[in-house]
C-alpha cells in the first residue's frame, strides 16, 4: 500500500522497542544519521546533515543544516546512482 512506511513509526515512536534494555543507549530516533526513502513514484530521496557545530557542552555535534538529494537514475546497480 502507498501509505506503509517504516520511517513514520520509527521516528514517531522514538525508535524504542519493547525490550527491558530499550533505553540503555538513549532514544534510537535521536541517533539517526541519514534517511533514505522510496517515493510512490519510484524515485529515491536521501536526507542527511551537511553542516554541524561542535561545542564544549555537547556530547555530539549539533546539526545546523540538513540537505536532501533525489536520485535521477534509479538503476539496479546502486553504485551507478546519480544523486
Amino acid at each position: 500500500a502507498g501509505t506503509v512506511g517504516a520511517t513514520g513509526g520509527y521516528m514517531g515512536g522514538t525508535g524504542l522497542s519493547g525490550t527491558a534494555g530499550m533505553r540503555m543507549f538513549g532514544y534510537a530516533a535521536d541517533q539517526v544519521v541519514q534517511v533514505e526513502m522510496v517515493l510512490p513514484t519510484g524515485g529515491h530521496v536521501r536526507f542527511s546533515p551537511t553542516e554541524w557545530v561542535n561545542g564544549d557542552q555537547l556530547a555530539w555535534p549539533r546539526t545546523t543544516k540538513v540537505t536532501g538529494w533525489c536520485n535521477s537514475n534509479p538503476v539496479e546497480d546502486e553504485t551507478e546512482w546519480e544523486w
